[in-house]
């Protein structure tokens, strides 16, 4: 996850810089989320907890899917948004 010293970072940056930053953390905690959602599927032991973890799984691999897209593109493409 991102540390104090990211986030200001973060705050000194524009446009690709601040899209590529902001992706990359992104992309790093949407990964974590669902590292999370395995594993409470794996050894929860509540089963709202576990529905929660069922559902956050299939919007966040889809969010992830979109935000490397993104990524892609940007690296790829030259999008400077």
């Amino acid at each position: 996850m991102m540390g104090t010293h990211d986030w200001d970072e973060m705050a000194r940056q524009h446009g690709h810089d601040f899209n590529d930053h902001w992706l990359d953390a992104m992309i790093t905690s949407h990964t974590a989320e669902l590292a999370l959602c395995r594993a409470e599927l794996r050894s929860g032991a509540s089963p709202r907890a576990r529905a929660l973890a069922r559902v956050m799984l299939t919007q966040r691999r889809a969010e992830l899917a979109q935000l490397r897209r993104w990524h892609h593109d940007q690296e790829h493409n030259g999008e400077h948004d």
